[in-house]
C-alpha cells in the first residue's frame, strides 16, 4: 500500500491534485480527473466532463510520454504519435462507453509491479474532445499516472 501511495503522491505533485487514500483527483477545463489504484495492481482513470458537454459526442484519449515519445492508447494497443498525423482515440465515441456522465481507462491488472523496472519516470495523460483540436486547444487533458523512480 504504501507503494501505491507513493504513486498517487507523484500524480498529485504533478497535477497540482488533491491525493486520497488510494485516488487522486485533479481538474482541467471544468473536467474532474481521477486515478485510483485498483486490488488488481492497475490504475483506473476516470473523466467527468462538464454538465454541458456529457451529451456532446466526446472523443477519449489515453497517452504515455517515455523516453521522449509520444504514445497513444487505442482499442488496438499502443502506437507511437509521429508529428503532423491525427491522434488516435482511445474511444471514437466516448459517449457510447459513458456512464453516469464520466468514461474511463484501466491499465492491465499487475501492471504496476512492473513498470518501475522499465518505465521509471514515463507519465499517463488522459484527455477528451469533439476532436484533437479541441482536446489541445481547450486543454481538455491532465496528467493521471506518474511512474516513480523508484
Amino acid at each position: 500500500m504504501v507503494r501505491h501511495l507513493k504513486k498517487l503522491a507523484v500524480v498529485a505533485l504533478l497535477a497540482g491534485a488533491t491525493a486520497h487514500a488510494d485516488s487522486v483527483s485533479t481538474s482541467s477545463s471544468g473536467a474532474t480527473f481521477t486515478t485510483t489504484i485498483t486490488a488488481a495492481d492497475a490504475f483506473h482513470v476516470t473523466v467527468a466532463p462538464p454538465a454541458d458537454q456529457v451529451a456532446t459526442t466526446q472523443k477519449f484519449y489515453i497517452a504515455l510520454v517515455a523516453w521522449g515519445h509520444l504514445l497513444f492508447g487505442t482499442a488496438s494497443g499502443w502506437q507511437e504519435w509521429k508529428p503532423g498525423t491525427p491522434i488516435p482515440a482511445f474511444y471514437e465515441n466516448a459517449q457510447s462507453e459513458c456512464q453516469h456522465g464520466t468514461f474511463g481507462y484501466t491499465s492491465k491488472p499487475g501492471n504496476l509491479s512492473d513498470l518501475p523496472k522499465i518505465m521509471a519516470g514515463a507519465v499517463y495523460y488522459a484527455g477528451y474532445g469533439v476532436d484533437e483540436n479541441d482536446l489541445i486547444v481547450n486543454q481538455k487533458y491532465a496528467a493521471v499516472y506518474a511512474v516513480p523512480l523508484k
